[in-house]
């Protein structure tokens, strides 16, 4: 053992520069038809790609991809898409686009506000190439991200985003944001600005400010801006929120997930939080609440406004329970309906290996019709569970239904979605994965099974077959699309 201690220096130490290089290769085979027709011929595909990965410095990486093939990606759950008033939200899974992908993100964005994402990648539908660069220098931190996608008519869309913050420890920063999207005369450009800062240990708070310019394929211009304020004071025993968001009708943001504009809304949480002991240490956490919102919606033309009172319990076993009771009023299309809710929700761990969980509402609704809306009452109920009798075996189930009847209970429509999904781990290196999902107001069943051998990390071998189900005019479902893919990659290091 040393008796004394003294200062070691290495000097001339050089970070080795790591360039990765993964080509694939997938040949897939696809058909399609009507449910009452033959299947149309094969359409046989091969296509290139290349991920390259360059670290530039120990804190610098630059990504580029060409023809980039996520043909082994999970297929999005279903969801009830019927009767929504805002768009329904998918979560990005592509590798390319969702490593580093939080630091896009704007103070505020999320939770309950219009902005829940402020870049949403999933707006890049075909990506035919992207380059993506990442990186810290001191308290700064940075990224770009440039891609260009297919899917538009006529020429690539090509999506640009720039951001870069500047730390203060602590989850605090000052940060800025610029995207644009380009598509011919078509342009989209907005620029933002950010903050979060803290004050001692129990109050944070922050901000967002957004400007929009943008131009239509006639030539149409049009502006915008965009504002959102959040403040949290949170201690063992209480927890306040209150947020503001004002949003031009105006303001544009093609890379955001942006429910609505043309709004200027506030919402208000407080929380208290009882830590039981003695008889009922069972009942780990007791925490009554309540809920506001207040809205100006000038594209409906009106107010929204809600109250909802409600009490959450946390159990031994992660026991959770929530009940509320929502009472307010919203416009939508220049009229005034009663909106609200009895909800409760929960869940709790049976045993290691089965969790459970589930849903009930009632509430008085609208059905969203532009041209002729009108109120009825909603009733929502799901189940979950998630199964694993093993350590290699995992299954989930889902399911949701939603009815919507009219005043004088008058059925409008019934929707039953279920999602299936399971999955077997040989080993470490291989794994297989079957989906089954089902919504009836589709009246669609899709399939879909993937097999998967990963030598290494980036060197993957996949195999998947998928099919779609539809039933027309209530006939018996019949196959209407059938896919099989085959896709290999290889991870060089040079």
């Amino acid at each position: 053992m040393f008796e004394s201690h003294a200062p070691l220096v290495f000097s001339e130490l050089h970070q080795p520069r790591v360039l990765e290089v993964i080509p694939s290769t997938t040949v897939s085979r696809n058909q399609t038809r009507d449910a009452t027709a033959s299947w149309s011929p094969a359409s046989n595909k091969a296509a290139i790609g290349a991920s390259i990965k360059y670290g530039v410095t120990s804190a610098v990486t630059l990504e580029a991809t060409a023809n980039p093939d996520f043909s082994q990606v999970e297929s999005d759950a279903f969801q009830v898409e019927v009767n929504q008033r805002f768009p329904v939200f998918y979560d990005e899974k592509r590798p390319f686009f969702m490593e580093g992908l939080g630091v896009f993100n704007l103070a505020g964005q999320g939770d309950d506000a219009s902005m829940q994402r402020s870049v949403h990648t999933r707006k890049i539908v075909d990506p035919g190439a992207g380059l993506k660069l990442t990186g810290t220098a001191g308290r700064q931190t940075f990224a770009v991200l440039s891609a260009s996608d297919a899917s538009a008519t006529g020429s690539d869309r090509l999506f640009t985003i720039g951001r870069a913050l500047r730390n203060y420890g602590n989850g605090q920063y000052v940060g800025a944001l610029v995207t644009d999207t380009e598509h011919g005369a078509e342009y989209n450009r907005v620029a933002a600005a950010d903050a979060t800062f803290r004050h001692g240990q129990n109050f944070t708070w922050n901000a967002a400010l957004l400007h929009s310019a943008s131009q239509t394929v006639d030539g149409h211009t049009s502006s915008g801006n965009g504002a959102q304020v959040k403040g949290q004071y949170n201690t063992r025993r209480l927890l306040v929120m209150n947020f503001v968001e004002h949003f031009d009708r105006g303001f544009q943001m093609d890379t955001a997930f942006l429910n609505r504009v043309g709004v200027t809304r506030t919402w208000n949480y407080g929380e208290v939080e009882l830590y039981p002991a003695g008889g009922f240490a069972w009942i780990k956490r007791i925490a009554p609440f309540a809920w506001t919102t207040l809205s100006d919606d000038r594209t409906q033309g009106g107010t929204e406004f809600g109250v909802m009172p409600g009490i959450r319990f946390n159990f031994v076993r992660a026991g959770q329970l929530r009940l509320d009771v929502d009472r307010g009023h919203e416009t939508f299309a220049n009229r005034r309906f009663k909106t609200g809710r009895v909800h409760a929700d929960g869940r709790v761990l049976i045993t290691r290996w089965l969790n459970i969980n589930g849903r009930l509402e009632r509430s008085p609704s609208i059905y969203y019709d532009p041209a002729d809306p009108f109120g009825g009452m909603q009733f929502n109920r799901s189940l979950g569970l998630e199964w694993q009798p093993s350590a290699k075996l995992a299954h989930s189930l889902n399911y949701d239904y939603v009815k919507f009847n009219r005043t004088t209970s008058e059925t409008v429509y019934t929707v039953h979605v279920v999602n299936l999904r399971n999955t077997y781990q040989f080993n470490s290196k291989f794994f297989l994965r079957a989906i089954a999902q089902y919504d009836s107001s589709k009246r669609r069943v899709l399939g879909d099974f993937l097999a998967s051998y990963e030598l290494v990390p980036g060197t993957v071998a996949h195999l998947g077959y998928g099919s779609v189900l539809e039933s027309v005019d209530r006939r018996p479902y019949m196959p209407t699309t059938r896919a099989l893919f085959f896709k290999v990659s290889y991870l060089a290091r040079l």
